[in-house]
């Protein structure tokens, strides 16, 4: 993991003291910046927001302390901004808040035709401090969630699809995983071999695994289906 750079602000914060960490919360800039970029900013001023933590493909820049609150998830965000998902967002709105999460944002870059992305070494980093925080607080998986989950807002914004926030958040939770199928294998609607058959995946071909069972044995693919994993079935990629 990279080592964190601390580049506190003494705008946009609460002091606190003893709170009880129960998510962190993921986000992205939304503007080609880079971690010390926003760094500087968020210590030139206030801004109205704040977030504990920016990352790019070679900082770690700590802009809060995690003791403290910023000011990151606390405004119910408007539900029409676009996604045909936009109506599932603050599903977790009043369970998560200011007060009892630790919020991360990715930073952007701008391809040659001006759209922004979030590349993989960034997503790299984020999720050896995600995965840190959480070994140190004790944070289970499902509470690794998005701005978007908190209050619509569409944040980080291409990962508000399903599909694409399973994967990312299997990334960043350590359950990424990609297989080539030794055999046909048999696709189930849960984790146990006892559920209903849903599909057959093809022999050779390769998939994603966003989520394990507690055995490691099982794996669930991106579409919500699971398969057997072992090494019998199932070869790493």
């Amino acid at each position: 993991m990279l080592k964190v750079t601390e580049m506190l602000t003494k705008y946009n914060h609460d002091k606190a003291s003893g709170r009880k960490i129960k998510y962190i919360v993921i986000h992205w800039v939304g503007a080609a910046s880079t971690a010390v970029n926003n760094g500087t900013y968020f210590q030139g001023g206030d801004r109205g927001a704040s977030a504990h933590y920016f990352v790019n493909d070679t900082h770690i820049v700590k802009s809060v302390r995690e003791r403290d609150i910023a000011w990151a998830v606390g405004s119910h965000g408007l539900l029409d901004q676009g996604s045909p998902y936009a109506k599932y967002g603050s599903s977790l709105f009043g369970r998560c808040t200011n007060q009892n999460s630790v919020s991360i944002e990715m930073c952007c870059k701008k391809n040659a035709k001006g759209k922004l992305y979030i590349t993989e070494k960034t997503i790299k980093n984020t999720a050896d401090l995600v995965q840190a925080i959480q070994k140190r607080l004790g944070i289970d998986d499902d509470h690794v969630i998005r701005h978007f989950d908190v209050n619509g807002k569409l944040c980080p914004y291409p990962y508000i699809e399903p599909p694409k926030w399973k994967v990312l958040h299997a990334k960043l939770t350590g359950q990424h995983q990609k297989i080539r199928a030794k055999g046909n294998l048999i696709v189930r609607k849960s984790s146990l071999l006892t559920s209903k058959r849903i599909g057959l995946l093809t022999k050779g071909k390769s998939y994603e695994i966003v989520k394990t069972n507690k055995k490691k044995s099982r794996g669930q693919l991106k579409d919500g289906g699971w398969i057997t994993i072992t090494n019998k079935y199932a070869e790493r990629v």
